[in-house]
């Protein structure tokens, strides 16, 4: 008997679980508050990563497929860390090296580390400085390494918004310091662009058209870059602008706020239903 009414509560607490996570109200409520900011659902949506002319970009440096394979590579590739001041881990860090995936593309730990770091982790948080490498010879950041998922929808990148020649930075070329990295926002691109060329120098990874043509890129360059001569192609500017392209493609289309966005009503417990309405409302 006791076995028989254990079932039944059991039941009953599955039944009202489940009606609860079905009921619409929640839907409702979001919705209103949504359309009390004259908004609606579809105004979050994020395009796909290879809706190329949905993503916002650079004028100066549109979105191509062959733009942002080559970049993909880039970011990952450590064949170009090549301009180290530390022997032993030459050839071993890249973009990626304080840009984690699963560390939604930042670093998973307080201080990236290229140059002179070790390990990884599953999401960055294993990797230390080697011992042996002095912190003057170590590339380690001296706050979090910044996002660059979403970057698309950010004129200006690093915390203090310094890179990116056009926004509101336009007007502060005063502060465009000649021989540091704030001076490659005279090149006239937007944020992600100039991080990436400007971190290439920052970060010690060179690239060399004898370094192109040696690790097999040149193909990848000459079809990113078309129309920018063979003399002026293979070079930290364009890898740099290869890297941005893709940067722009890294959305978090994928996230249940998106799923939910796109119809998946269940992507979204009712508690983060009640904070999406908060949120919003």
């Amino acid at each position: 008997m006791k076995h028989i009414i254990y079932s039944i509560i059991i039941s009953c607490i599955l039944f009202s679980s489940c009606k609860k996570d079905n009921d619409d109200s929640y839907d409702e409520q979001l919705e209103e508050a949504l359309q009390e900011l004259g908004q609606e659902l579809s105004d979050f949506k994020l395009p796909n990563s290879d809706s190329y002319s949905a993503i916002p970009q650079d004028p100066n440096n549109p979105i191509t497929k062959d733009k942002v394979e080559l970049g993909k590579l880039l970011f990952h590739e450590t064949a170009f860390a090549t301009e180290g001041e530390f022997p032993i881990t030459i050839g071993t860090y890249s973009c990626a090296s304080c840009h984690h995936a699963d560390a939604g593309f930042q670093s998973g730990i307080a201080q990236g580390i290229g140059e002179g770091g070790e390990g990884f982790g599953n999401m960055g948080e294993d990797r230390i400085r080697n011992l042996l490498c002095t912190p003057s010879m170590c590339d380690v950041q001296p706050i979090r390494t910044p996002t660059v998922l979403n970057g698309a929808y950010q004129p200006l990148m690093l915390w203090n918004g310094q890179f990116g020649a056009t926004s509101l930075n336009e007007g502060t070329e005063n502060l465009w310091t000649p021989d540091t990295p704030k001076e490659t926002n005279q090149l006239g691109f937007e944020g992600l662009e100039i991080q990436a060329i400007a971190g290439l120098e920052v970060h010690r990874l060179g690239i060399t058209q004898e370094a192109v043509t040696q690790y097999d890129y040149k193909e990848m360059f000459d079809a990113a870059f078309p129309e920018i001569a063979e003399s002026e192609r293979y070079n930290r500017q364009t890898a740099g602008l290869a890297i941005a392209a893709y940067e722009r493609t890294i959305m978090a289309n994928n996230a249940p706020f998106q799923k939910y966005i796109n119809g998946d009503k269940s992507a979204l417990t009712n508690n983060q239903k009640e904070g999406a309405t908060l949120f919003f409302g």
